[in-house]
């Protein structure tokens, strides 16, 4: 099965972020973890991350949180600190996006 390793940004998030951390790992045919990089928010985005991690290792909350700008900086931060080792693909994703269960898997699908 293919392994995808998603690269969240987020900021400001914490009233979505749990949906879409649960539909993203509720990915039907490639098997998800997700990394996740909290661009300094005021709100409790990075407790809640923190709080579903504990709970589901395929959540890994990056410890870098200080404040990266905009949604591309925190992106090419996750790209800078992404360890892609034992995965066969990359996919990125923004805080409140609900994805469908087989949206890597067409994807995947689509680029092999």
């Amino acid at each position: 099965m293919n392994r995808v390793l998603v690269l969240l940004a987020a900021h400001n998030g914490a009233d979505s972020i749990g949906r879409q951390l649960s539909s993203v790992l509720a990915q039907r045919g490639v098997e998800v973890v997700v990394d996740v990089s909290d661009d300094a928010s005021s709100d409790s985005t990075s407790s809640v991350v923190r709080g579903l991690a504990k709970a589901d290792a395929r959540i890994r909350l990056l410890d870098d949180r200080s404040p990266k700008g905009s949604a591309s900086a925190n992106f090419f931060s996750l790209v800078e600190q992404a360890d892609v080792a034992g995965f066969d693909w990359v996919a990125f994703c923004d805080q409140d996006d609900e994805w469908h269960e087989f949206k890597l898997r067409r994807a995947v699908d689509m680029l092999q």
